[in-house]
């Protein structure tokens, strides 16, 4: 319902308070007050829109506290490792913030896009006045500049006004906007005038589906084929073989643990397949805990031969190989519960992966010797841009990309680039299923 809207309802509410007050019906009952307008209906492209910018704006309104560990250590011996952490830290979270606030997709609301553009600016103004993540002067200057440079991001962070009050008074103003910032998983609720359209899920269940889809899609990206990866077997990298393979090993149990952290607080939906899926999880996941190895240590990595990971290695991939279907099991539940569908439908992180797109060139890899090309690569593939030779391998698990120097793992979305020979070769994944993937290059 729009502002004006709300203006005319509340004038005649106040109309009929007033004259509840002086006059009477005929029938000497008090003139009676007309119902609450009813609510827009919730909509999932501003429900994922609130979410990023409840989350974005948390994080920036908390900056100003950062600068608080540098002030408690100034003068001490590690005050230039607080000022030089401080300004590295604050450097990535804006780089971040950034990049998520252009990637959200628009929620289709006038005020609310307005907001993200103008929030958007300020932490583009903010990001240019930092030093780029990779600045070497951030380690190499001395101990004063460094303190003088944490001092000055302090400053101009906190002359930034605080960004939650908007967001959330922009929310209470727009009812449209208010009903999905409500439900968003990463906002707190703001109190709205009126009648929700009967289909509204409840809040929980919504954050109950984002829970579970996010845990859904880690289960899915489990790495489940490492020994199959291009670099176990290239005597280029044989070097980083015996690291990649000690932090699968040191990763496979916190990854467990966090999945497990995620769903165990849940409570039950009231659908009983969902929770039956959720339990079903839990018992899946705490059992798998059991058969993760130990790891080796960081040091361990670079001294323990290859062959003797490799056993330890399969059985952490064998264990993965179980849990990972569970994956896409959630979808099918969901469409099965009205209930739980329209909690689902809403749920940031429950939006079907995007089809993926046709490629301009196709399977063309002939295309790409211009240095400009889109291609289609399935399994394994060697490809020449601007006379530079690469060699892609596609696995459920991400895109290889290496040359005779260099190496690169992209998941769906990432990019990277290689440069050589006075050329930067860009890589970019545009789409990605369990065998295929759909590739931009380009050269700079």
């Amino acid at each position: 319902m729009r502002p004006e809207s709300w203006a005319r309802w509340l004038a005649v509410s106040l109309l009929g308070l007033a004259s509840a007050g002086c006059t009477s019906t005929v029938a000497g009952t008090p003139a009676s007050v007309p119902p609450p307008p009813p609510l827009p209906p919730a909509v999932r492209a501003p429900v994922t829109w609130a979410d990023t910018l409840c989350t974005t704006v948390k994080e920036m309104d908390g900056l100003r506290k950062e600068i608080d560990l540098v002030n408690q250590n100034a003068g001490t011996p590690a005050a230039d490792s607080y000022a030089r952490s401080y300004v590295m830290r604050i450097s990535q979270s804006v780089a971040g913030m950034v990049k998520d606030l252009k990637e959200v997709k628009p929620a289709g609301i006038k005020a609310a896009d307005g907001f993200g553009a103008e929030l958007t600016k300020v932490l583009g103004t903010l990001a240019a006045k930092l030093p780029s993540t990779d600045d070497p002067a951030t380690m190499t200057n001395p101990d004063f500049q460094k303190a003088a440079k944490a001092q000055e991001i302090a400053a101009v962070i906190a002359a930034v006004e605080p960004q939650r009050p908007k967001l959330a008074g922009l929310a209470r103003a727009v009812p449209e906007l208010g009903v999905s910032y409500n439900l968003a998983p990463a906002c707190e609720p703001v109190p709205l005038f009126g009648v929700l359209a009967p289909a509204t899920p409840a809040r929980a269940l919504v954050s109950w589906s984002d829970t579970l889809c996010q845990s859904a899609r880690t289960l899915s990206g489990l790495q489940t084929n490492p020994l199959d990866d291009v670099a176990s077997g290239d005597p280029r990298f044989a070097q980083f073989a015996g690291i990649e393979l000690g932090q699968y090993l040191r990763s496979a149990a916190s990854q467990v643990d966090q999945l497990t952290q995620q769903l165990a607080p849940l409570p039950p939906t009231g659908v009983k397949e969902a929770d039956d899926y959720r339990a079903s999880l839990l018992t899946a996941l705490r059992a798998a805990a059991g058969k993760i190895p130990p790891a080796p240590g960081l040091g361990q990595s670079y001294d323990t031969p290859v062959d003797e990971l490799k056993p330890a290695v399969a059985q952490v991939a064998g264990v993965f190989a179980e849990l990972k279907p569970r994956g896409a099991q959630l979808a099918p539940i969901a469409a099965r519960s009205p209930v739980l569908m329209a909690a689902y439908g809403l749920s940031p992180h429950c939006e079907p992966p995007a089809p993926m797109p046709v490629a301009r060139n196709g399977t063309d890899v002939a295309a790409c010797q211009s240095g400009q090309c889109q291609i289609q690569v399935t399994g394994k593939v060697d490809v020449t841009v601007s006379g530079l030779k690469f060699s892609v391998v596609v696995t459920g698990d991400g895109v290889t990309i290496t040359d005779d120097s260099a190496r690169l793992r992209m998941g769906a979305g990432g990019g990277g680039a290689v440069g050589k020979d006075g050329k930067t070769v860009h890589f970019h994944v545009a789409g990605l299923t369990a065998t295929a993937a759909v590739l931009d290059i380009s050269t700079s």
